[in-house]
């Protein structure tokens, strides 16, 4: 196998290939089971029954099986043995926990779906398998759904009837209140006084209903809460009086006008991200200077792999015209006001286990770069600006792979770099290195933000 790297847009790099290799016989193999992963993982969690769940162990089985005995990268081979053998043993474990089971069946996917990604076929046939994939992962997840929403219980019997209320006591036997006789009154013995109805406490109650604790207020006749506002009367019919005359006109002077505010100030923050299904190439020369940078933009899939002109980097410069770069611009924007950059903020993260020389030291940095282009030529030419490289920490090179998801970070605070209108900017992502003696190569995933006023 050759040790260079061909990208499509006809830009050569030296280093291993990090497409992987499969032969047709295996390939047929993949799409049948990928097939019939896309019939068992539903079914499994739709149904759960030992016929079930045999049936989607015997696919993941033979998935394992393809994987041992291909030729795929040993690297690459360990991953995938590793997320197929966790997976058939959560589905082995009784009763099946669906839950972990699910999280081992969309780490595996999210394994397939990057080993994929990097097979060396067609693109039509790569593509039809990724979207193959994706359905078996939104399977997962509709079944998911269903499985931890749960189901609604039947209807609990109906509870034991209460004990029956006591008898309503109807206000009879009402006497109105004799002061003469109060001392014969009973228990209950029900008496009017004021307006009000009370109840005796105790038989020969004393005292006077309101003021005695031997009787009860059960009905009060107060007064109830205010009515309403009637309605407004008639407006009265009498002659409206004559206007009186106009008062004259004060003699003050007008004051001086004030004077003009000061202008607000225009802020804002430029996000910015390179990612993408095949992560951002960036490499070095031999001598540890940047060879390929990309023009980081502002979502997936907006960035592309620059070659550098000969010469550009020494120039500070940047060229694209259809002698070096004819098919692709580097992803800009254009300054809608003056303005001045005063932070950058960059963090970036290996996506592949790429490997750096020993000895070497490699430095990923973001800066600007800003240009006036003119439709006069037929070209861009961009001037790097200096002051604005934002190094990250960083990768120091054993001879050993860089870990995935090996994290940098850079920032570079307290700038002063004034951009005038209309002009120009791109954010360049590359990295450089000291004790280099052959070209380095590795694959990022970036983000980052500018604040500007």
């Amino acid at each position: 196998m050759s040790d260079d790297f061909e990208f499509s847009r006809g830009f050569r790099f030296r280093f291993a290939s990090p497409f992987i290799s499969i032969s047709a016989r295996e390939l047929e193999q993949y799409e049948v089971i990928l097939s019939a992963l896309a019939v068992s993982i539903p079914a499994g969690f739709a149904n759960p029954t030992p016929e079930n769940i045999a049936s989607l162990q015997k696919e993941l089985r033979s998935m394992l099986l393809l994987v041992n005995q291909s030729s795929f990268k040993p690297n690459v081979k360990a991953e995938l043995q590793s997320a197929l053998e966790l997976t058939i043993a959560s589905s082995e474990v009784i009763p099946v926990s669906l839950f972990m089971l699910a999280v081992n069946l969309q780490i595996l996917l999210d394994y397939l779906l990057e080993v994929t990604l990097l097979f060396n076929i067609k693109k039509q046939l790569k593509d039809d398998l990724v979207i193959q994939i994706r359905c078996i992962s939104i399977s997962l997840s509709t079944a998911m759904n269903q499985v931890t929403s749960g189901l609604v219980g039947p209807q609990g019997p109906v509870g034991p009837q209460g004990p029956p209320g006591k008898s309503a006591q109807l206000l009879t036997n009402i006497v109105q209140f004799d002061p003469s006789n109060a001392s014969a009154y009973a228990q209950g013995q029900m008496v009017t006084y004021n307006n009000n109805v009370y109840v005796a406490n105790a038989n020969n109650p004393a005292g006077v209903p309101g003021a005695s604790v031997n009787y009860t207020l059960i009905f009060s006749s107060s007064t109830g809460a205010t009515g309403p506002t009637g309605a407004t009367g008639a407006t009265g019919a009498g002659v409206a009086g004559a206007t009186g005359a106009t008062g004259a006109t004060g003699a003050g002077v007008a004051g001086a006008t004030g004077a003009t505010g000061a202008q607000a100030t225009v802020a804002g923050i430029i996000p910015f991200a390179s990612t993408n299904d095949a992560a951002t190439a960036i490499t070095t020369d031999d001598q540890g200077n940047p060879e390929t940078v990309i023009f980081s933009g502002f979502g997936p899939n907006t960035n592309y792999n620059i070659l550098l002109a000969p010469g550009d980097w020494a120039n500070g410069t940047i060229t694209f015209n259809d002698t070096n770069i004819e098919n692709n611009y580097g992803t800009s924007f254009i300054m809608p006001y003056d303005g001045t950059v005063r932070s950058i903020y960059v963090t970036i993260g290996s996506k592949y286990s790429d490997t750096i020389s020993a000895g070497a030291t490699m430095t990923p940095f973001a800066c600007l770069a800003t240009a006036t282009p003119s439709s006069a030529v037929n070209e861009i030419i961009y001037t790097i600006l200096p002051g604005t490289f934002t190094y990250t920490e960083p990768y120091i090179g054993d001879g050993m792979a860089i870990p995935k998801y090996s994290i940098r970070q850079g920032e570079l605070t307290g700038l002063n770099i004034s951009i005038p209108a209309g002009t120009l900017v791109g954010i360049v992502i590359g990295w450089q290195g000291v004790g280099v003696t052959t070209p380095q190569f590795s694959r990022f995933a970036v983000f980052g933000g500018i604040y500007m006023d």
